[in-house]
């Protein structure tokens, strides 16, 4: 079996999250926990040349993370940002942040979110993270990351994510959540 990630997990990290890309190159998105990082890959073990690109913020920045997305979400009645209001910033020396509503993340008409390292280098610009909604909510990777928000505040006694998080689901396709279609058998 090929390795799913280039990068060496220190004996302090694990692999909280796995999305497998088959392909001809088949391509991997991990999330890594480690003690004071939440690091998002992307590895690509079976290019003719082998590449990993990662994504590196705050464990921290996790509660924020999580809270942002349902700031989104929500509509501002419930506590979301105004409708016209599509990325969130976080001010911080050590991992100055930005959230963003995208669109066509996980194929045509599908939402999802872009989250930016501004003091991070990257290709184009900052180094950055798309998600789509499917990801996030379908696959798994929301309740992965407000699990790691919730575990982080409760070790540093600091309030955890936002009570919604538990439950919050985007509206597909100006459906309710209620009639989000099912991911695709592909």
């Amino acid at each position: 079996m090929t390795n799913v990630t280039l990068r060496q997990l220190a004996s302090d990290e694990k692999i909280i999250f796995t999305k497998t890309y088959p392909a001809k190159y088949t391509s991997y998105d991990h999330v890594i926990a480690g003690p004071d990082l939440l690091i998002f890959a992307s590895s690509f073990p079976n290019y003719p040349t082998p590449f990993e690109y990662l994504l590196e913020v705050p464990l921290e920045a996790s509660v924020w993370i999580v809270d942002t997305i349902c700031a989104l979400i929500l509509p501002q009645a419930m506590g979301g940002v105004p409708d016209d209001v599509f990325a969130v910033n976080l001010e911080s020396e050590n991992a100055p942040l930005r959230l963003r509503r995208s669109a066509q993340v996980g194929g045509p008409g599908e939402q999802g979110f872009t989250l930016f390292h501004r003091g991070m280098p990257g290709p184009g610009g900052f180094a950055s993270k798309a998600f789509a909604d499917r990801t996030l909510f379908d696959e798994g990777l929301f309740p992965v990351l407000a699990r790691v928000a919730n575990e982080w505040a409760f070790s540093h006694g600091l309030p955890g994510p936002r009570q919604e998080s538990a439950t919050i689901r985007p509206n597909w396709m100006g459906r309710s959540s209620a009639d989000t279609p099912p991911p695709s058998e592909e």
